[in-house]
Order: structure tokens, then C-alpha cells, then sequence
């Protein structure tokens, strides 16, 4: 950290701000961030994908989609023209792939696999094409017939309608399962729904999602909260199992003075004003205080609703902020200044907010999450001005739920359960989304309700004699890498199938190729020839032909319209970007 000459750190330890001439133009309140595609925009991003991924190696952006999205796979329905099966794929594996496409941090998982990374080439927009194909089906005035397999004797409650239990619905809807799912409020989506900033998600396409797993048979019930443990007792009675998608609780109570003035929030109160169409005055100057991406929502927020003064103070650094780091750049183009290793002390105001006392902070010892504590430096409190304060410091965890139901146990504020199904201690009851991961993404919410599907199937098809379901996707550790033979002309199978031939004997072990791929799985021998170290692990992302300054590899892909069917040394079909807008 920066010093000045009293010992004090310096003013830029603390700050990071761009000059506000450095902000964009920003939507409307209630306008999405990034619109929708246009289909010829959509057309063209899609022939960017090089459609990688084989059998035995699934592609990166696959592997990094927590719904386990088969993206190569709806981006080449795309590119051929056909969103209605591109939205299929997708929704397939995720009912809230609507959602997800919109609120999902791309850069960090899809988009950030992209290996036209590896290229140095702007990654394929997965998001806004995975928005438009989902948005195609959704919002279609004409509802194709969903497929509905026989109904089986069992049921199953989902309470809560948030994205692990809609996840969760479909999932077991699609398996004929009876399911019921209870929702305290009026509209499904619980923080997706009230929580997410508008300029991210509004109401579409949640209702959409919810009316299309309603056709696959789930009844969904509203206005029905579970307060009680005879609330629970009437639900288990007409139960064969129990899925909790509770979500976390109120927003942690911040015990600092005056905040109970006017102008002072809450996160999750400011949020659903704004969502419910009930937006708050907040003036020009903002305060947000903590570092995690509601945070950033909130800030950025701020702007669209018309404050020019918007200012994040975090208690560590920036390095262990937890928000996104492409959220946290996108802010700060926006014109949101951060104060870092800085400690609110109390609000001020005669009768509303004026201002917020506010105190520096150096890192101490690691506390018990690891990371160094922020210790206050007494006499370096300073005031700023704000017409509006938001706290944003996490919610508090749902602990009546180890009252009514024993068996469950916690750990901190998440429900523990056991990751590969999802089951509590209790055998019949499972859990999934925030209340188990203590509050990460939609997504996130969106793979546990899965995983707690399929361990609910597992734990009822015990009681009618089948076999359990078991996943069939082969552990990558588990491949085969067996050492061949190497000869000057090599063909490599996959399959039993060619995927790649490599003519070593015009390599000049110029290592280009070794440094490009993505997977690792390219080496030179002894001799400074290339091989492949282990054919399984190809995605036949056709990177290893696109560089070869001496057209080693052919990349032998059976589909003649597939983007991957590479000459040495070019891409084919994908060479321009597309103009996203």
C-alpha cells in the first residue's frame, strides 16, 4: 500500500474512479443493458463459433455452463437458420435459459472458455445468442406441445419458485413425476425476480418460463408462504419427497447509527421498489456500501435512475472485492467511484440523509474466512455526501428450517446437503440454491435444482424396484491415454472414427501449435515433431490447423455443413465479426 509521508496511506490506496467524460450513454430505468439480437446479427455472430467439442471432450464453453448447455450445439441451429431448435437444445437443459442468458456472468464461464480466446480474438457473444434463440420459443404467440410422458403415482412439494425449484419442477415434470410447487409471493423467481437490477432482467422472460414448466404439468400455487411447522406438516403429508428452494433471509442488519433515517435502504428493499414499479427518490449523490455484484447493480442502477454522484465504499481491496471483475470495469466506465479499505461509521441527518461518516480502513490478520480483517485507522473519518445510502452486505441465513425440520443441518448460513443429489440428512428432503450456496448465481441455483432432481428420482425409484439413474458422461481422469507408435504420418481416432491427421513429417517444431491449444494435448517428441498426447481430450476446435504455418493438420470432421471442417492455415465461414450493436 501507498504511504504518504505521515504514515497515512495515500489517497489513491483508496480510490479508483474514471473521469465521468470516460461514461457511456445508458438506457432507460427499466431497458435491458445489452438488447435483443436482430436475426441477421444473430446469424452472423453464430458462424463465428467454431463448433468445437467431440465424444469424448466436450468443448470449453460447454464444460464452463453450470446448466451444462450443449452451446456448439444450439449455436449451429443458429447458424443454420433454425432458433426454434437452438431454443430446444438450450431450454432442454435449462428451463431458465431465458434468464440465465440475460443475468449469467458470461465473461466469467461460457465466453470466458471461448477458445477464439486462445486466438486473441473476441470470444462468440454465447449470452445474446443463447437470449435470442430462448427468446424465439418463449415470447412466440404460438406454443408448440410440449412432449409429456406418463405420469407416475409419485409427488413431489417444491417450496419456493426460485430458480433451483423451477429448475427442480421441470426437471421432474419431464420424468412424470406429480409436482407441486409453493411460492410465498404473487410471481415467480424469487431474487431473480425482485432482486437483479432491471437494466439486467425485468419481468420477461420469468413469467414466460414458469407458464411453459406449468405445461409440463407442474401446478404452481402462489401466495402460499410456509411460516410454520404445521404449514410444513400439511405439505409432507401429501409428499413423497420435499425440495427447499428457500432462498436466504432478510438483509444482514447493519447496526450502524442512523440508519434508520429516510434515504437509508436496504439492497434487496431498493432493488424490489424499483422491480414493483415503485421507484425511490434517491437524488443526486449516492452511497453504496459493500463489494459484491447486487452492489454493483445497485450502483450502476443509481445512474440509469438519474444520480450523478455514485460512490462503492469496500473494506479490503480491490483485489479481494467479490464482485466480477467485469462488472467492477464496467462500473467504473460508467462513471461509479470506488473507495477501497473503507468502513461506514454511522449515517447523518436531522430528519433524512445528509451525508455518511465514513472511516479508512489498512488489512490486518486473516479472520476466519481467510482473508486479512480491515482494521479501522482512528482520526482518518471524513464525511460524504449522499442523498441516498444503500446497504448491500449480504442477507441473513433461514435457520427456522433446522427447527422444523432436526435432521438438517448448517454450516454458517447453507443448508449442507450432499453435492451429488442434493438429500439433507432428513432421506426425503433436499435443498438447493441460495440456501445451500450461501448466494452465488442463477445458473448456480439453476444446476443444484437438477442435481436435486435427479437425486429425488434416485430416491424414489428405490421404492418401486428400478435402477437408479447414473450419469453416463465419462470422467475425463478416467479417459484412456495409451502411448502409440509414432510415425511420419499420424491418424488419430476418436470413437473409432479419424478426427485428425498430422503429417509430421513437414513439422518444424515451431511450437505454434503446442502454445494454441486450448486443451494441452499437443507435444513435441525427442526429435521436435509434433504428436498428440492424448487424442480423447480434442475438442476439434481446429486451432492446431488455423495456426500451422505448414499445414500439418487436417481436421477430419464427418458433418460437410459443420464450421469446423478447416483447410490448413484458415477459418472457414467465421473470418468477420458480427456487428452486435
Amino acid at each position: 500500500m501507498k504511504h504518504d509521508h505521515d504514515g497515512m496511506p495515500s489517497l489513491s490506496a483508496f480510490v479508483s474512479t474514471i473521469p465521468k467524460n470516460n461514461t457511456r450513454d445508458r438506457s432507460p430505468v427499466f431497458e435491458e443493458l445489452h438488447p435483443l439480437l436482430s436475426p441477421e446479427a444473430a446469424y452472423a455472430e453464430s458462424l463465428r463459433c467454431l463448433e468445437c467439442g467431440s465424444q469424448n471432450s466436450p468443448a470449453p464453453c460447454t464444460v464452463a455452463c453450470p446448466s451444462d448447455i450443449d452451446v456448439p450445439g444450439f449455436i449451429k441451429a443458429l447458424a443454420q437458420s433454425n432458433p426454434k431448435w437452438a431454443a430446444e437444445i438450450i431450454l432442454q437443459e435449462n428451463p431458465l435459459g431465458g434468464t440465465c442468458a440475460r443475468v449469467c456472468p458470461t465473461e466469467e464461464l461460457c465466453e470466458g472458455a471461448c477458445v477464439l480466446r486462445e486466438a486473441g480474438r473476441r470470444p462468440v457473444a454465447i449470452g445474446r445468442l443463447q437470449r435470442y434463440a430462448a427468446d424465439t420459443v418463449l415470447l412466440s404467440e404460438k406454443q408448440d406441445e410440449l412432449l409429456r410422458v406418463p405420469p407416475k403415482p409419485q409427488h413431489v412439494a417444491i417450496i419456493g419458485a426460485g430458480p433451483a425449484g423451477m429448475a427442480c419442477a421441470a426437471k421432474l415434470s419431464q420424468q412424470g413425476y406429480q409436482v407441486t410447487v409453493y411460492e410465498a409471493r404473487s410471481e415467480p423467481g424469487g431474487l431473480a425476480r425482485f432482486a437483479i437490477a432491471p437494466y439486467r432482467l425485468w419481468k420477461t422472460p420469468l413469467t414466460e418460463e414458469m407458464t411453459r414448466i406449468a405445461r409440463l404439468g407442474v401446478t404452481f400455487r402462489f401466495n402460499s408462504p410456509v411460516k410454520s411447522q404445521a404449514d410444513l406438516e400439511a405439505i409432507k403429508e401429501s409428499a413423497d419427497a420435499i425440495f427447499l428452494s428457500v432462498g436466504l433471509g432478510n438483509d444482514i442488519d447493519s447496526g450502524y447509527p442512523g440508519d434508520h433515517l429516510p434515504g437509508v435502504f436496504t439492497s434487496l428493499r431498493f432493488i424490489e421498489q424499483i422491480k414493483t414499479g415503485n421507484l425511490p427518490q434517491i437524488g443526486r449523490h449516492v452511497v453504496v456500501v459493500g463489494g459484491g455484484n447486487t452492489a454493483i447493480d445497485v450502483a450502476r442502477e443509481s445512474l440509469l435512475m438519474g444520480a450523478t454522484d455514485v460512490t462503492m465504499i469496500y473494506r479490503r481491496t480491490e483485489k479481494e472485492m467479490p464482485a466480477y471483475r467485469a462488472e467492477v470495469e464496467a462500473a467504473l466506465k460508467e462513471g461509479v467511484r470506488f473507495l477501497w479499505l473503507t468502513l461506514p461509521v454511522r449515517f447523518l441527518g436531522p430528519d433524512r440523509l445528509t451525508s455518511v461518516e465514513c472511516r479508512y480502513a489498512r488489512l490486518g490478520s486473516p479472520d476466519e474466512s481467510g482473508r486479512r480483517y480491515p482494521e479501522p485507522i482512528f482520526g482518518s473519518e471524513f464525511e460524504l455526501k449522499a442523498d441516498t445510502a444503500v446497504l448491500a452486505r449480504g442477507q441473513q441465513p433461514r435457520r427456522e428450517w433446522t427447527q422444523w425440520i432436526p435432521e438438517i443441518t448448517m454450516s454458517g448460513k447453507r443448508i449442507l446437503v450432499d453435492p451429488q443429489t442434493g438429500q439433507t440428512p432428513h432421506p426425503g428432503v433436499f435443498a438447493g440454491g441460495d440456501a445451500v450456496n450461501g448466494g452465488t448465481t442463477v445458473v448456480q441455483a439453476v444446476r443444484e435444482g437438477k442435481i436435486a432432481a435427479r437425486g429425488i428420482q434416485n430416491f424414489l425409484e428405490k421404492f418401486t424396484g428400478k435402477k437408479p439413474e447414473h450419469s453416463t458422461v465419462p470422467s475425463r481422469s478416467t479417459l484412456p491415454s495409451l502411448p502409440v507408435p509414432l510415425s511420419p504420418i499420424m491418424v488419430y481416432k476418436q470413437q473409432g472414427e479419424e478426427l485428425l491427421t498430422v503429417n509430421r513429417s513437414w513439422c518444424k517444431g515451431c511450437n505454434v501449435c503446442v502454445e494454441n491449444c486450448p486443451t494441452s494435448i499437443l507435444a513435441l517428441d525427442d526429435n521436435e515433431l509434433i504428436y498428440v498426447k492424448d487424442i480423447s481430450q480434442c475438442i476439434a476446435c481446429g486451432l492446431c490447423a488455423v495456426f500451422c504455418p505448414d499445414f500439418v493438420f487436417s481436421l477430419n470432421v464427418p458433418d460437410p455443413k459443420s464450421l469446423h471442417s478447416l483447410e490448413a492455415g484458415e477459418i472457414q465461414k467465421n473470418s468477420k465479426p458480427a456487428d452486435l450493436g
